[in-house]
């Protein structure tokens, strides 16, 4: 009243606005209200609890300035969306006092993202969205995320530079690969010829269609407990990808985190469905795949094939 001039101060109207304004409640008490409001046993009849729920939800809709059907249904539907939403996110749109549905969901995205809240953390199943006050304790403690590829913590594996620069790296190389293949006579010539007797070919692939398959050059070695396989091969995606790494360590004890993927494997002397470390380079130049006793086991070449009809080769 103490603002009012004297000329709007004379005007009932205007008086009783801004009378009203002053002891209006927040659409969210009026809301609140609403949802909360229970008959009284035996002190309130049916008619009456009735007029005064009607009322309260007179005063929800007045307060949050709705006048047409539309405007009503998106404040049923921002009511009932905020309600399956976690209290931190509720509380953030609270604050923002968005009033749209299509609004309060790319809100709630962005808070999300930036906030790393996982789909399922702790939605709220009270009837009113009032934060209950918590006691503070362990509970209320949480660890920092933590990369399952880096293995660091601060960030999940979807912000994580060293994937992201392997990725990088590794589609770079497969573009190089695929555009000059080196032939099987050139790959050999570059092995040592000590390698020569445990190096034979193969194919491999992703799915299981083989026309898809690439051939390999494969060198059984019997002191690696890994297999691996170039990045540069395969078009590794997520799919192949097992979700783990492996550590492995090489003569400078030097420790490198290699990703796990799942590739089918036909060869002379192993085939079937197997788990392949996926590395940059190999130690041996002209070698797509490094075969390990994880996968071969005890057989270190393959099976000799005998013909039921010698041949006789005459010599001169």
């Amino acid at each position: 009243m103490a603002s009012l001039s004297v000329q709007d101060s004379s005007d009932y109207d205007t008086v009783k606005e801004a009378v009203l304004h002053a002891y209006e409640l927040v659409p969210e008490a009026y809301r609140q209200k609403f949802r909360s409001l229970r008959k009284r046993d035996g002190s309130q009849t049916f008619m009456e609890f009735s007029s005064e729920k009607s009322l309260l939800f007179n005063k929800w809709v007045l307060a949050s300035k709705v006048t047409t059907i539309s405007e009503l249904k998106e404040l049923i539907l921002l009511e009932e969306f905020k309600r399956c939403l976690p209290e931190r996110i509720v509380l953030y749109l609270n604050e923002q006092k968005v009033t749209t549905l299509s609004a309060s969901a790319i809100l709630a995205d962005e808070f999300a993202l930036t906030h790393c809240i996982k789909v399922e953390d702790r939605v709220r199943h009270e009837r009113h969205y009032a934060v209950k006050p918590r006691t503070p304790g362990i509970s209320g403690m949480r660890s920092p995320p933590r990369c399952f590829y880096c293995h660091k913590p601060g960030h999940g594996v979807k912000d994580c530079l060293l994937l992201k620069k392997k990725k990088d790296r590794s589609d770079s190389e497969r573009e190089v690969a695929f555009l000059s293949q080196t032939s099987p006579k050139s790959s050999r010539e570059m092995l040592d010829k000590t390698f020569e007797p445990f190096v034979f070919s193969g194919s491999v692939s992703l799915g299981d269609n083989e026309t898809c398959s690439v051939p390999v050059k494969i060198l059984r070695d019997t002191g690696a407990s890994q297999t691996l396989i170039l990045n540069s091969v395969l078009p590794f995606n997520d799919t192949s990808f097992t979700n783990v790494s492996v550590l492995l360590k090489g003569l400078t004890s030097e420790v490198v985190s290699c990703p796990l993927h799942e590739i089918n494997l036909n060869s002379e002397l192993v085939s079937g469905r197997f788990k392949v470390a996926v590395c940059s380079a190999l130690p041996i130049a002209g070698i797509a795949l490094l075969l390990g006793n994880d996968i071969a086991g005890g057989a270190v070449v393959p099976t000799p094939q005998v013909l039921e009809n010698p041949m006789i080769l005459e010599c001169s």
